[in-house]
């Protein structure tokens, strides 16, 4: 998929979603998870968990602060787990680094404490100078972890769910269905049922600004028009533009890559809307198309980028 992207066939995808209204349907109903309504939730026996990203730091700060605000008048004090330590990748001179820099510079701080620190102690700092530790019952951090499936491993064997009866995860939109696929997998390979639990997402909607987004194009040789207002990856607005795409069919791809390796849960109807989005007749033959227009057109440019993938 990232090849595919770089390809610039993202606003071949716009056409193919956007005039295909089932399939529209079927990727926001499998990609993006509704946000829970916090007035349901017990605090006392509830936990925020955070995986970390480091390009999302804005976005988690604004997330807790509006839990916290909607528990004016409740003597109940949630729980806050970060889960995150650091993987290196930063410190390559790679196209996701160049990425990763420009949306944490677009968000008004930078990318460089990530890239030798441990992402879980960064998050939390930024968020407690905005919202004092006291304000939680309990705060843990998990520092070891390099991916979402550590995260929630860790997060098990560490005993962070122990005496829990809520679990409350703060991802991004497109993100949020994956990490939990990803904790639901986890303790089922522990024996754990996960229906002992309340989960539900808290997620945030990942924004970018007409300047920002015209400077990530750049990065990913996408050729597509950039909406004035920028981009935004939610329920109602993903395919709008080239931000939206590229996270939502990320997301999609890796949940579709993950749960074949039993690393993602997905139910029933999760299960069909994957194989209904992949089946031959809808995504998968108009990325076969897009692609054989795009070697028609740019044959070099195609090879070239297939070198430095391997």
């Amino acid at each position: 998929m990232p090849v595919i992207m770089k390809l610039g066939l993202i606003s071949g995808l716009s056409a193919v979603v956007n005039s295909n209204p089932q399939l529209h349907k079927d990727i926001s109903d499998l990609v993006f998870t509704p946000r829970a309504d916090l007035k349901d939730i017990d605090w006392s026996k509830a936990k925020i968990f955070v995986p970390s990203d480091p390009t999302a730091v804005k976005w988690i700060v604004g997330d807790i602060k509006e839990i916290i605000g909607s528990l004016q008048g409740n003597s109940a004090k949630p729980a806050i787990a970060y889960l995150g330590g650091n993987n290196g990748k930063y410190n390559k001179n790679s196209l996701e680094t160049r990425l990763a820099t420009l949306l944490c510079k677009a968000n008004g701080y930078d990318l460089t404490p990530f890239k030798d620190g441990i992402e879980s102690e960064i998050i939390h700092q930024a968020v407690a100078e905005k919202i004092p530790d006291s304000t939680f019952r309990v705060i843990e951090l998990e520092k070891e972890s390099s991916n979402s499936k550590q995260n929630w491993e860790n997060a098990l064997k560490k005993g962070m769910l122990d005496s829990v009866k809520t679990i409350v995860v703060i991802a991004s939109a497109e993100g949020a269905a994956r990490h939990i696929g990803t904790l639901k997998a986890a303790l089922k390979a522990h024996n754990i049922n996960p229906d002992d639990f309340n989960i539900v997402a808290y997620p945030y909607t990942a924004a970018i600004s007409a300047d920002n987004l015209k400077n990530v194009q750049k990065e990913l040789e996408i050729n597509m028009a950039v909406p004035k207002d920028g981009g935004k990856c939610d329920k109602d607005s993903w395919s709008e533009s080239a931000w939206g795409l590229y996270r939502t069919f990320i997301e999609m791809n890796s949940i579709k890559r993950y749960s074949a390796k039993g690393d993602v849960y997905l139910t029933d109807e999760q299960k069909k809307l994957l194989k209904n989005i992949f089946s031959v007749k809808t995504l998968a033959f108009a990325l076969g198309k897009a692609a054989v227009t795009e070697m028609k057109k740019a044959p070099k440019k195609l090879a070239n980028l297939f070198n430095k993938e391997r």
